[in-house]
């Protein structure tokens, strides 16, 4: 070996040891910043977090036969948003155009227990309004934890928007982002012409899936981390610790005022899909997310339609024995007779599908002194809804109670 490949080879180990280094000392500073803003403890979040990982209960109502407390709901899916010239993200409250997915001849119309005559229906039916949804000036305080990045130097959003859309959620925690603009305005929407010079995640406290944990936290954390390398960002943030009993507080709110009321049509037998839900159709259902919802006039659902207890377009089979109707209490717009009501578009359904109507333990449901003793008690939820600062079919309340 001469000394031309000894010199060589001493260059190369030379080369590999400062990529090394230089890898370490960025490891040693991605920590730093993790330390500053992430209290460690003990307890190992990943192993922790399993057990607070479980499906809040609703309160046990004193009409057990009639209002669930099983709190997940629907599986819905997720909306596509519609796509504009020019691309915007939005990752605070927006309007929810789920409702857009049927044309613009779809109605509503007020439950009865027999079919509309022609002329009825014309004099009865209302168009659906459309619902818009203002910004909101920041995260909320109540029911979000959050994390703010200060850049070195002002950033586009465009360049934003491509990171933040590889993080919509820290595990199962929704993150909604709100940008800081160089004179001092801040955007729910983030443009992609306009340049940034702070980026705030607000993190969900709680939602139907429990509380807000360590290995929730955690992950925040580590994404607020990338994006600070990603951006050159200085990173401020509340430990775990600081936050913890919020989110518990919150969330124990929050499972005191969850309730479901459901209905059930039994059908006589199998029976095509496409015959049912266009039946249904027919009667003022329409389209929204991924099943058949009632509308009210203002466009937002008031119970949901699902079949065999799915979705309509989760449904593989071609025929369907069950039509369950759906009123999520705090996802729903306040009415003193919303179970009356969801109990008329069931009675109407009934009589064309030749159906039986049965509550959520297969009880006939046949006296009507007991829809309105759910009416009450469903309006009182309402009103505690409301009292605690969760008002129903409110922006706040979508977001907890999802």
């Amino acid at each position: 070996m001469n000394n031309l490949q000894i010199t060589l080879i001493v260059i190369g180990l030379v080369f590999i040891g400062l990529v090394l280094l230089y890898n370490w000392w960025q490891d040693q500073q991605a920590q730093k910043r993790l330390n500053r803003h992430f209290n460690q403890s003990d307890s190992d979040p990943l192993l922790d977090g399993q057990a607070g990982n479980q499906n809040r209960t609703a309160p046990l109502q004193s009409t057990p036969r009639v209002i669930s407390n099983h709190p997940d709901g629907p599986s819905l899916g997720q909306v596509d948003e519609p796509q504009d010239d020019e691309p915007k993200m939005s990752f605070g409250p927006a309007y929810d155009d789920s409702d857009d997915s049927h044309d613009e001849t779809s109605v509503a119309v007020a439950p009865t227990t027999q079919p509309l005559a022609p002329e009825a229906k014309a004099s009865q039916v209302e168009r659906p309004q459309r619902v818009t949804a203002t910004d909101e000036l920041g995260p909320d305080p109540m029911t979000e934890a959050v994390v703010d990045l200060r850049f070195e130097q002002a950033v586009s959003g465009r360049a934003i928007i491509e990171q933040v859309m590889r993080f919509p959620a820290a595990d199962d925690k929704p993150i909604r982002y709100f940008a800081e603009t160089e004179d001092g305005a801040y955007h729910a929407v983030i443009r992609p012409d306009v340049m940034y010079v702070a980026l705030q995640m607000a993190v969900l406290m709680s939602n139907r899936l429990g509380p807000l944990q360590d290995v929730h936290w955690s992950a925040a954390m580590m994404i607020a981390d990338e994006m600070a390398q990603q951006f050159d960002a200085d990173v401020e943030a509340p430990s775990f610790k600081d936050i913890e009993n919020r989110a518990l507080d919150l969330d124990d709110l929050c499972a005191s005022l969850d309730a479901q009321v459901g209905l059930t049509l039994l059908l006589e037998g199998p029976q095509p899909i496409r015959s049912v839900a266009e039946i249904a159709r027919k009667r003022g259902f329409v389209e929204y997310r991924q099943t058949l919802a009632w509308l009210n006039n203002q466009g937002v659902a008031c119970f949901y339609m699902l079949f065999d207890g799915l979705a309509l377009n989760q449904v593989e089979s071609a025929s369907v024995e069950r039509v369950e109707l759906l009123l999520d209490v705090p996802n729903s717009p306040v009415d003193e007779h919303a179970f009356g009501k969801m109990v008329g578009a069931a009675r109407d359904l009934a009589a064309l599908l030749r159906a039986s109507i049965v509550d959520d333990h297969n009880q006939p449901l046949e006296h009507d002194d007991l829809v309105v003793s759910v009416d009450a008690q469903i309006y009182e939820i309402y009103q505690r809804l409301e009292e605690s600062g969760l008002s129903a079919s409110s922006e706040r309340a979508r977001r907890v109670f999802s």
